[in-house]
């Protein structure tokens, strides 16, 4: 089995992967979401264990949406893991630049908690190489994961932008503030014409912070989902058509950066062939999903699912019938907002 519950994470992100041959046998958490959805996704821990046993924690990037819950379910003793994925700003650095290492607060959180920190890649970078053959990373249980984001460049481009965060805080870069997200909130869609949607012009986000999200795609016994984090799709779609030439056979793609209209292009989307996706945000924040990004989803040929984790404004209106009769895609929301959506592949 393998099932994806994206748990209520505010505007951003927290996600339980669990699969097993025989059950959920082994788990991974990408992202910590908010620091105020944290007591959410600690009572979801607790239903496994106290600690929870994770096989694989990864932080993807340093914006709070991701980080805020995640430092404060390390201070909780919430899991356990086998490994603890996140570039702290010592990895910003090729090892041939290599600067003092310095210390910040989820590095030092993960070192408290005595977690492994980047051990698959001997406690380096998590880093997609600019040649060769993509990281390929076997989990406990017969999964697979292959690095697709970020890339040294999307690195090295973080390095000023975290440095001019913590100047303006007046601390030493590396001691525990973060880039934040700074887009504007985009008001729900008051009505949804999908051609002008489409005719949209496109720009790719530029945020250095998004453009260091750690995105992989995950395997296991013959199911394989995208997971985007807030990754740039250029740096995507590169990997990908160095992991293949044709367009890849997904079972779900968590949509980067929320579904924002800056991170899914038609190109990246021309290079998969998936029939699900899903968005996690209550968009109470910044107003994510983008009604362009789900209008370059519904438009395509073929049958979609949109899979939100918030039943909201902003969802709401993909689930029109009307709308879902002429666009051929699916709508699945929660029963709840306070216990996410779980997706069963």
């Amino acid at each position: 089995m393998l099932r994806i519950e994206m748990l209520p994470a505010g505007h951003g992100d927290s996600l339980l992967v669990e699969y097993g041959a025989a059950g959920p046998d082994h788990r991974v958490l990408i992202d910590g979401g908010t620091g105020s959805s944290a007591p959410a996704i600690a009572a979801r821990l607790a239903r496994i264990g106290a600690p929870a046993a994770l096989d694989l924690v990864v932080v993807t990037h340093v914006d709070e949406d991701h980080i805020g819950g995640m430092l404060k379910l390390i201070a909780g003793e919430a899991f356990t893991a086998g490994d603890f994925w996140f570039n702290s700003y010592r990895h910003l650095f090729p090892p041939d630049r290599l600067g003092g290492v310095m210390g910040e607060r989820l590095s030092e959180a993960i070192r408290g908690a005595r977690f492994p920190h980047n051990d698959r890649f001997a406690g380096g970078s998590v880093v997609v190489p600019d040649d060769g053959a993509l990281p390929r990373l076997a989990l406990p249980g017969g999964a697979m994961i292959t690095l697709v984001s970020p890339t040294w460049d999307r690195l090295e481009r973080l390095q000023p932008a975290w440095e001019a965060e913590c100047r303006k805080a007046g601390i030493a870069p590396g001691t525990g503030d973060r880039p934040v997200d700074v887009l504007g909130k985009h008001p729900p869609p008051a009505s949804l014409d999908i051609d002008a949607l489409l005719a949209a012009s496109y720009r790719e986000d530029g945020s250095p912070a998004n453009g260091s999200s750690i995105a992989f795609v995950f395997e296991f016994d013959g199911k394989r989902v995208l997971f985007g984090a807030d990754a740039h799709p250029s740096v995507v779609l590169r990997s990908l058509r160095r992991l293949s030439a044709a367009p890849i056979a997904l079972d779900a793609v968590k949509l980067c950066h929320h579904g924002s209209r800056n991170n899914t292009s038609a190109d990246l989307l021309d290079h998969i062939a998936c029939e699900r996706f899903l968005i996690s945000s209550s968009g109470e924040r910044f107003g994510h999903p983008d009604p362009e990004t789900l209008a370059r989803i519904v438009a395509r040929a073929g049958r979609k699912q949109v899979c939100f984790n918030y039943d909201s404004e902003y969802s709401n209106p993909w689930a029109s019938p009307a709308l879902r009769a002429r666009y051929h895609h699916d709508v699945a929301l929660p029963a709840d907002n306070r216990r996410g959506l779980v997706v069963e592949l």
